[in-house]
């Protein structure tokens, strides 16, 4: 039976709702019916939860029919577009192109001496920003911070990502925890082990692990330490993880153990200006394109969004998973300018890109 939920775009004051995706996506409609001078009680929304995909919505006159609380989110959020745009709504209907729209930062430990890692204020931002451009994860790459600075940021920020509907996903270069043990080769695994299902049990919205694995192959010891200890602490944690293998290290072997071991498995292999090559042994998993800082033209957003929605468009067509962009940033931390395209795009690569006034930022 579909459920139903009567949406009434205005609030009352006095009774503060929880925050969460759907309170998100009505704060944005209220604000463009502010900044339009349009009565709240003008327009009311009627949203139906239905058997439609994840992500989907669709949206008619006085109704949003939706997938689940994201599509939801996104229906709402489209609502507002259309507002700020033209004062009305008019009939439409959203369905992601690809599964995974990921933005990729890397976390080093002078990061943790910035102001905005652990800002509230910046991540509300950051996720609130990623979630009008129709992202729905950010990875951090764990680079060489310490687990007690992981354990301090991550949980935190994976429960504000949750607000936004925004998956969190967490990555280590695989010789960075083996080297969590000091000199002692076999101290290395129990520490792993311990760093990772820490931060996954007290982070739940982490549904992604992320492994970088360096060379053109992955070593047989690499795999082995892989299957003993990073496998282990995803399968101890108690929910569904993903696995996901990245680099440029062909890594069959370690697709072969997640299987063994009953956990999903994705390839990340890199974009570099073409279709990338998957390796035979990797063809059954899911794989996503990852594009490095230097792989994004520094053009201008016209040029930006084309090539952007070339890319999505490809691999869209490729039947891949997803793309995921590396973010690169100063001091003062990332800044979303010049990224909204690749959610925007890998959500419909026929939308309009962020040179539109479809922009992510308000």
């Amino acid at each position: 039976m579909k459920k139903c939920y009567l949406l009434l775009v205005c609030v009352l004051a006095a009774t503060a709702a929880a925050a969460g995706p759907v309170e998100f996506g009505r704060q944005e409609v209220q604000k463009d019916l502010a900044e339009r001078g349009i009565a709240a009680a003008r327009m009311k929304l009627q949203s139906e939860v239905s058997p439609e995909p994840p992500e989907t919505f669709r949206i008619l006159p006085g109704r949003v029919t939706v997938g689940d609380l994201r599509g939801l989110m996104y229906g709402l959020l489209e609502a507002a577009e259309q507002i700020r745009r033209q004062g009305q709504l008019r009939a439409t209907s959203g369905r992601p192109a690809l599964g995974v729209r990921s933005l990729r930062m890397s976390i080093r430990e002078e990061a943790a001496s910035r102001g905005w890692l652990g800002s509230t204020e910046f991540w509300q931002r950051w996720f609130q920003s990623m979630a009008r451009a129709r992202f729905n994860r950010l990875t951090l790459l764990l680079e060489d911070i310490t687990q007690e600075q992981a354990l301090e940021y991550i949980p935190a920020i994976s429960r504000i990502a949750a607000e936004y509907a925004l998956e969190l996903a967490i990555g280590f270069r695989l010789e960075e925890p083996r080297a969590r043990g000091g000199p002692s080769a076999e101290a290395a695994g129990p520490s792993a082990l311990l760093a990772i299902k820490s931060l996954l049990i007290m982070s739940p919205s982490v549904r992604t692990v992320q492994i970088w694995m360096s060379g053109e192959k992955a070593r047989t010891e690499d795999v082995a330490f892989l299957e003993e200890w990073v496998l282990r602490a995803v399968r101890e944690t108690g929910r569904r993880v993903t696995l996901e293998i990245s680099g440029d290290a062909l890594a069959p072997e370690a697709v072969d153990a997640a299987r063994k071991n009953g956990i999903p498995i994705r390839i990340g292999v890199p974009y570099k200006g073409k279709r990338p090559a998957v390796v035979a042994g990797n063809r059954a998993a899911e794989v996503i394109w990852q594009v490095a800082r230097g792989g994004v033209p520094g053009s201008g957003a016209a040029q930006r969004d084309a090539f952007v929605r070339q890319v999505a468009g490809e691999c869209a067509a490729a039947g891949c998973a997803g793309l995921e962009v590396e973010v690169s940033y100063g001091p003062a931390g990332p800044a979303m300018e010049g990224y909204e395209s690749w959610g925007r795009l890998g959500y419909n690569p026929r939308a309009a890109g962020a040179g539109s006034t479809q922009g992510a930022t308000r």
